[in-house]
């Protein structure tokens, strides 16, 4: 039945056209939906089952994965004396998701030696522990969205990706189980910030992997124009307020290799103050500000309301910051390579250089180029929304408050002779016309405006039948038919520009 709530848990199998009590879509519930009534909705849309076993499966085959890797470059005992493997899987997939250390330098000084091994297949082994957790987070996105959309083939691409991301809690709650269960005396976990890296990176993947099985865009121009400005804005702020040469010299200009070394040294030294150091678990203030002016600017301008939808928006800005952030971490690998090119015989001091090299690409192009600004940028998408509709739900009210702008706060014009265009004669009066009129012409014909027939006969007219019903200022929210994060069509076209009446 249209409009009949399902019991939680169950598959939505709705009629086109169909869903949730007032949603008047599938997948939807309409714009301006009570806080709680939007989180009950969203409820009914998950599957505990599915989410659980999609979030603990996530970790799980991260961690085997982990173990493999770690059990082949025969990490543990190399770095970690009495370490068992599994503890040191655990440590080094904690380590691949951002963090979550107690003490981060030493954390850090770890993953060094390790990249330094010279028998980690000139950086290979670090460049696996980055990318696994990724990966799998992006399949397991992925295949939660392909399950929602097989019993919702109608939901709204928002609702899918809300529904896959969901997997982020079951995971950071196993993180945190494996940081009590694999533990060892040189193994020391920080649960505030495992627990903000362990639902920030899973939640950017699996929104990615359900973003790509929706097909929906995950960037556009004005994204990639909003994903530039941020970079450049955050290393404008570090380049002229922080001031980096403070702390270091000059560099060279691009003119011969070792200028071009020393200016990418300077881009990749930017790259590392996303929280890529040593002591570092959060990125500079800088970034921050400016990934969340980028995903503000970007919602408003596209005049998003919802801030469901408004993240989304802001997350494209990841994109162009990726580009950038790969462009810097390839150069700087590619001049380091270049430079140690010239000894005949590598030292062992430039083969720990080129294997440091090599396996910092992962770290730099995901935490630096995907994780910490999408993150960021879609809170700053939220935030842009919600002032975007703050301001029109202001400018609309300041309208309707207007003179003459509601029935009855001015009086409507008056025709000729002072009577109301469109009026009706009062009662009584037979249909009379005003002082200074013409009489009413033969037949009974009325002169009004409009064609209104004589008072009598509208008596006889509205015998036995009701006037329709005023239209419901609500009408658009009961019948629109849209998600709670779609916009209303009169806003804005799907790539920001106002639609074409």
């Amino acid at each position: 039945m249209a409009g009949q709530q399902q019991p939680p848990g169950q598959p939505g199998q709705e009629p086109p056209g169909q869903g949730p009590p007032g949603s008047g879509a599938p997948g939807g519930a309409p714009p301006g939906m009570a806080q709680q009534s939007r989180i009950d909705y969203y409820k009914n849309l998950i599957d505990p089952k599915v989410t659980a076993v999609a979030g603990v499966g996530a970790w799980a085959g991260a961690l085997v994965l982990s173990f493999f890797v770690v059990t082949f470059f025969s990490l543990a005992e190399k770095l970690g004396g009495d370490l068992s493997g599994i503890d040191m899987s655990h440590w080094m997939l904690t380590g691949g998701i951002g963090g979550g250390f107690e003490s981060q330098g030493t954390a850090f000084s770890v993953f060094q030696l390790y990249a330094q091994l010279d028998s980690n297949y000139w950086g290979v082994g670090p460049i696996l522990h980055y990318l696994i957790p990724a990966i799998v987070l992006l399949l397991a996105g992925r295949a939660v969205a392909g399950h929602f959309l097989r019993n919702r083939p109608n939901a709204t691409a928002v609702d899918t990706v809300v529904v896959s991301a969901a997997l982020a809690v079951p995971f950071v709650v196993m993180l945190l189980l494996g940081s009590f269960i694999f533990t060892h005396d040189n193994i020391s976990y920080d649960i505030v910030s495992l627990l903000l890296m362990g639902l920030a990176y899973p939640l950017v993947f699996a929104s990615i992997g359900a973003a790509m099985r929706t097909r929906a865009a995950v960037t556009s121009i004005n994204g990639l124009i909003a994903g530039v400005g941020s970079f450049v804005l955050g290393f404008g702020i570090w380049y002229f307020i922080v001031d980096p040469f403070a702390d270091m010299s000059g560099v060279d200009g691009w003119g011969d290799l070792p200028g071009s070394t020393a200016q990418f040294d300077f881009l990749a030294e930017y790259l590392s103050n996303h929280a890529l150091g040593a002591e570092r678990f959060f990125p500079e203030w800088y970034i921050v500000v400016a990934a969340l002016v980028g995903g503000g600017a970007l919602a408003y301008y596209l005049k998003v309301r919802d801030p469901l939808a408004g993240m989304g928006k802001g997350a494209h800005v990841g994109v162009g910051y990726f580009i950038l952030a790969t462009l810097i971490a390839f150069g700087a690998a590619f001049t380091r390579l270049s430079d140690a090119m010239e000894y005949d015989t590598w030292p062992e001091a430039i083969v720990a250089q080129v294997n440091a090299t090599i396996s910092g690409l992962s770290a730099q192009i995901i935490l630096a180029g995907v994780v910490y600004p999408v993150a960021f940028a879609a809170i700053g998408g939220a935030i842009g929304a919600k002032v975007y509709a703050t301001q029109s739900t202001g400018s609309r009210q300041g309208a309707a408050m207007g003179p003459g702008a509601q029935q009855g706060t001015s009086p409507p014009p008056t025709g000729p002779g002072g009577q109301q265009g469109g009026s009706r004669p009062p009662a009584g009066s037979g249909g009379q016309p005003p002082q200074g009129g013409s009489p009413p012409p033969a037949g009974g014909q009325s002169t009004q405006p409009g064609g209104n027939p004589p008072a009598e006969e509208r008596g006889q007219q509205s015998q036995g039948s009701s006037p329709p019903p005023a239209e419901d200022s609500g009408q658009q929210l009961r019948g629109g038919g849209q998600s709670p994060t779609e916009e209303p069509e009169s806003d804005t076209e799907s790539d920001g520009q106002p639609p074409q009446r």
